[in-house]
């Protein structure tokens, strides 16, 4: 708080609260901020945001899209070899939330079939499997460790949501 106060002693401003939830999540859900190329810097700017909000309530809506892709907007520029960070937004977002938004990405594993085609259900998948590597490869062992918590939801978990959390630790990023 000290250092703050003296950066606005010394420079004569303050940086803008931070939004709520109800605030950062009317903005998240305003589709014209992922669909218009013009908008990306804004969208950039409320990921980032939200990286900064562990509430369920942000972290289940930035899961819910974590498909989005930026070169699926007209005129997106698509190059070779770019991070899946800086392709798919959220997936770097939910990284940078860390383990609070485990739960979430493991729910969405449970719920998520890799032959449905309908809601990009392999991609999900995967995306998913990459973004759980990602948090835990903080520590240098993110496919151990990711292996090792979807091992614990599987000993939990019952029916389809067991046949798909096995589908997701046979996923080939996992072996």
């Amino acid at each position: 708080m000290l250092l703050a106060a003296s950066f606005v002693v010394m420079f004569g401003f303050q940086a803008a609260p931070a939004p709520s939830e109800s605030e950062l999540l009317s903005k998240l859900k305003n589709e014209s901020l992922w669909r218009d190329p013009a908008r990306s810097e804004a969208l950039a700017s409320a990921l980032k945001q939200a990286s900064f909000h562990s509430t369920p309530g942000v972290i289940e809506f930035l899961v819910d899209r974590i498909d989005y892709d930026t070169y699926s907007l007209p005129g997106a520029r698509t190059t070779k070899f770019v991070s899946v960070e800086k392709r798919f937004l959220v997936c770097g977002a939910l990284e940078d939330l860390g383990v609070k938004a485990v739960p979430a990405l493991v729910a969405m594993l449970k719920k998520t079939d890799p032959n449905e085609r309908e809601g990009n259900g392999a991609q999900r998948r995967t995306l998913g499997i990459i973004t759980l590597k990602g948090i835990y490869d903080a520590g240098g062992h993110g496919r151990e460790l990711a292996l090792e918590r979807l091992r614990l939801e599987l000993a939990k978990a019952k029916g389809v949501e067991k046949e798909l959390l096995q589908k997701a630790m046979d996923h080939a990023l996992l072996k």
